[in-house]
Formats: C-alpha cells, sequence, structure tokens
C-alpha cells in the first residue's frame, strides 16, 4: 500500500488513466450493442414488410419466413402473424409449409 505522497501520486498516475480506459471500452460495447439491435430490429422489419407485400414471390416469402427464425426475441409477434394471417393464392401451400415449419421451430427448437 502506498504510504507516500509521491507513491500516492504515482499510484494515481496508473489507476486513472486505466479507469478512463474502462469507462471508454464500456460505452464502446455499449453503443456497438445499440446500433447491433437496431440493425437487427431493421432487418426484422424488412423480413416482415417482405411477407405483407402482395407483390412479392412465394419463395420470397418463404425465405422471409426462414430468415425470421434467427429472431426469438420477436417469436410472440411471428407465431400470431402465422396463426392469424390468411394465406391465398396458387402456391399458398408451400407457403403454409414454411410458416408451420417457422412456429415448430420456436415451439421445440427443432427444424
Amino acid at each position: 500500500m502506498p504510504e507516500s505522497i509521491m507513491e500516492w501520486i504515482a499510484w494515481s498516475g496508473i489507476v486513472l488513466p486505466l479507469m478512463v480506459l474502462s469507462w471508454s471500452a464500456y460505452r464502446y460495447v455499449s453503443d456497438r450493442r445499440r446500433e447491433i439491435q437496431h440493425q437487427e430490429y431493421e432487418r426484422f422489419y424488412e423480413l416482415m414488410d417482405t411477407l405483407a407485400q402482395a407483390n412479392n414471390s412465394i419463395s420470397g416469402k418463404m425465405a422471409a419466413l426462414y430468415e425470421l427464425r434467427k429472431f426469438p426475441q420477436y417469436q410472440p409477434v411471428i407465431i400470431r402473424l402465422i396463426d392469424d394471417v390468411p394465406v391465398k393464392g396458387d402456391a399458398s401451400g408451400l407457403l403454409k409449409k414454411e410458416m408451420l415449419l417457422t412456429k415448430n421451430f420456436f415451439e421445440t427448437g427443432k427444424e
């Protein structure tokens, strides 16, 4: 333990910069985490928009449903979408099958 004023000054010369460095690292990681969360939300919104647009292909919608499996934090809204949205059209069977596979993935954790 430091005993003299000079030793305290020497220790503070080491400790204070380390504290500032630690705080800067914490802020950087925190800000980066927020950026990533926002990017994930934007990607989720794009996928949901792809599903909602009538002029998108069935294969595009199937791919969007598959990609939604990467967003477990939105599981409740994804399952509500699968349960409540009617599917119509020529290839609706394909889309319904992918919807059920996605729902099953969230409920069981397996494909």
